[in-house]
């Protein structure tokens, strides 16, 4: 474990120590990850809704910026400069994630870290059960939370980035729809046409085809307009 003057820190918490406590490891390989930050600011004390000094975060939401912190970590150590307002950028975005997951309802968080979720895996490795591991919640709740905000399932939202994704290719591309489809994230062809004809109402061929026409329409018009025609 790892202990602090006062209390034993646990995992899935975050602790902001005060100038002057002292932290000492107990017991063989601890796994936790210590900041130090130094300043006067006193922002655990500050009015309105201030930062408690311990509470739960999100890890995937403040790793990116301490994955920050060791490269600036690993440059000063190497003799590199490093910039000083970049530093209290990403100390000030870790204290907005703690103060963002503090005062903002469960299941709206959740909504927005599943949002992330699908936005990031929407072609592929997106899995309701490997969510419900994560963040301790049914597959049904998560779901109903997400439709809640989002007035959409998350499967929903998933074939519409699919969809979206797959016009922008047809149209700028010369890609078959088999190998859109699997850019997309349908291995199976005919599950990719149902799903275009679904949003769309038109065949992956068909709007291609329209698409090509409109395109075609609109570089004639603006070269009559540049020709004075």
């Amino acid at each position: 474990s790892l202990k602090s003057d006062g209390f034993t820190l646990q995992a899935g918490r975050y602790y902001i120590l005060r100038a002057g406590e002292g932290i000492r490891f107990t017991g063989v390989d601890p796994e936790y990850f210590v900041v130090s930050f130094f300043g006067t600011f006193e922002f655990t004390e500050s009015v309105g809704q201030p930062l408690p000094v311990s509470g739960r975060f999100d890890y995937k939401s403040v790793t990116r910026y301490w994955n920050r912190l060791l490269e600036i970590r690993d440059q000063c150590i190497v003799g590199q400069s490093v910039s000083f307002i970049e530093q209290q950028g990403l100390f000030c975005m870790i204290l907005g994630e703690l103060y963002s997951y503090r005062y903002t309802p469960a299941s709206e968080y959740l909504a927005k870290a599943i949002m992330d979720e699908v936005v990031e895996h929407y072609t592929s490795g997106f899995s309701l059960e490997k969510l419900s591991r994560t963040y301790f919640y049914s597959a049904n709740y998560i779901i109903r939370v997400f439709k809640r905000k989002y007035h959409v399932t998350p499967y929903q939202h998933i074939i519409h980035l699919r969809v979206e994704k797959a016009k922008q290719l047809l149209s700028s591309g010369n890609q078959t729809c088999q190998e859109i489809a699997e850019v997309v994230g349908y291995r199976d062809i005919s599950a990719f046409y149902k799903a275009f004809v679904s949003e769309t109402g038109e065949s992956p061929d068909r709007w291609r085809r329209l698409s090509t026409e409109r395109i075609g329409d609109y570089r004639k018009a603006e070269h009559a307009i540049r020709n004075g025609e």
